[in-house]
């Protein structure tokens, strides 16, 4: 069982060896590059616009991912803030007491008062050097916590950008959306696909009679023009009668002719 395992594979490496190495390897690309354009272009436009909205709603998930960055580091940000205010406060009551320490050591005095209290000499000495070390050291904090403020203080900014940036992309992909849609739909309209069923069945019915009878005038005009042209046109009453009184009117004046020349004879 092994063994065939291992020659299966085997020939599986040495088949993708040779697709890889061969023409056919770059043909089978070729006709899968054909094969994924084609399914491609026959996907229906109401199909990529629904696509659309659907990866546009996406964006959503992006910007909560980017916003939960936003509250982290706006916590630290909140944070860094507090403690570099009350480090600077702090920092103040210091010098407030390594002055009134070293004015008090400045008169020479065996004891000293320092926060409602008597102070040996050398204890307020101890203690003045103390404060001041705490003080240089609270100096280079209080730069330290400013500087990580600040950058904070960018990231914040960057990130408020970015994520504003995101959802006016978003708005901006919405809108194009709507216009595709409103673009195929007048496309539909152009191609006469309203989804409204109209029945023009009697208007067509109408229409070809209109034409029938347009026809039929046609043809008696035509025919009665060829009628008249070939002598066939039939006699209507009104010049049968007209014939008729001049055929009598001329045998009348030929008779009244011929009796006169008689007269005139005799």
């Amino acid at each position: 069982m092994l063994k065939k395992l291992v020659i299966a594979a085997a020939a599986v490496v040495v088949g993708l060896v040779i697709l890889k190495k061969t023409d056919l390897g770059s043909l089978m690309q070729v006709w899968w590059k054909d094969a994924v354009s084609c399914a491609q272009r026959q996907v229906a436009p109401e199909t990529r616009i629904k696509q659309l909205k659907m990866e546009i709603g996406k964006i959503d998930e992006d910007i909560k991912t980017a916003i939960n960055g936003l509250v982290k580091v706006e916590i630290g940000h909140d944070r860094v803030k507090a403690d570099l205010a009350s480090l600077k406060n702090t920092q103040e009551q210091r010098a407030k007491d390594m002055q009134t320490l070293a004015t008090a050591l400045k008169q020479n005095s065996k004891e000293v008062t320092f926060n409602e209290q008597r102070l040996q000499a050398d204890i307020a000495q101890n203690t003045l050097r103390s404060l001041t070390t705490q003080f240089k050291t609270g100096k280079e904090q209080v730069k330290e916590m400013e500087e990580r403020f600040g950058v904070l203080a960018e990231q914040l900014q960057l990130a408020d950008e970015q994520i504003t940036k995101l959802k006016n992309k978003k708005d901006e992909l919405i809108a194009v959306a709507g216009k595709l849609e409103s673009k195929l739909a007048r496309l539909r309209i152009k191609q006469l696909d309203t989804g409204v069923e109209v029945n023009d069945s009697q208007v067509n019915k109408c229409e070809r009679l209109a034409n029938m009878t347009d026809e039929a005038l046609q043809e008696m005009d035509k025919r009665a023009e060829k009628y008249a042209r070939y002598g066939l046109t039939p006699t209507t009453p009104t010049k049968v009668q007209k014939n008729k009184e001049d055929a009598i009117k001329a045998a009348e004046a030929e008779l009244t002719k011929d009796q006169t020349e008689k007269v005139a004879g005799n």
